[in-house]
């Protein structure tokens, strides 16, 4: 009768090697995937949570802009300042802006009324590109003979090439705005057609926002 007699040699160390050798290789690829899936989720992260900032900073400004009333304002010094202004040497929020700063009159809450008399429901409201955020200010008060008393909020950044520019009477475009006035109560006149700001944005690239001002038939 012919007896078995099992194999207990086992692997060689060539054999493990090889089998340690892809093992490797195969765990280099799945973690090069994972890492690759990773970034790209982390990008996609991004890439929505700036566009999602960019959304909501248009829907802030046009929402400020459509609001905008032909109303000058006396600043600290007495001196009326026009219902927009922009691209001057403009002394505002301890700071000089230029072409990259928007200030204006726009409508605010209803009416309130305190001690007895009526509470302006119109409100100053400003954008300036500091670095590479756009900030939103909101003056408590509208006429700032009392000084600048005024809120700062941060409603965009990683922007660059921010610039303002508007649209005149003829249709022109134009770098600037600063129509001066002799009383508070300005004419249509002195307001632009439109306001055009064009910007820079890593995930989006160039954008251009073009936004109408209301047709106002009242002084305020």
């Amino acid at each position: 009768m012919r007896q078995f007699i099992p194999d207990n040699k086992g692997f060689t160390l060539v054999e493990l090697l090889i089998a340690i050798f892809i093992f490797t290789i195969i765990s280099v690829i799945a973690l090069n995937s994972f890492m690759s899936a990773m970034k790209s989720k982390e990008k996609v992260v991004e890439v929505v949570d700036d566009l999602t900032k960019i959304q909501t900073a248009y829907v802030v400004i046009k929402r400020d802009v459509s609001q905008i009333v032909n109303r000058a304002i006396l600043t600290q010094r007495g001196i009326n300042s026009p219902a927009v202004i922009s691209g001057v040497q403009h002394q505002s929020a301890k700071k000089v802006w230029g072409s990259n700063m928007l200030e204006f009159t726009r409508m605010g809450n209803k009416p309130l009324v305190s001690n007895n008399q009526k509470v302006s429901n119109l409100v100053r409201i400003a954008y300036y590109f500091d670095g590479d955020t756009l900030r939103r200010i909101n003056f408590r008060e509208l006429d700032q003979t009392k000084g600048e008393l005024l809120d700062s909020k941060e409603i965009m950044n990683g922007i660059t090439d921010f610039s303002i520019h508007f649209v005149d009477v003829f249709g022109s475009q134009v770098s600037s705005w600063f129509m001066e006035s002799s009383s508070r109560n300005t004419s249509s006149s002195n307001l632009p057609y439109g306001i055009i700001v064009n910007f820079k944005s890593k995930s989006a690239g160039d954008i251009e926002w073009i936004f109408a001002l209301p047709v106002l038939n009242n002084k305020y």
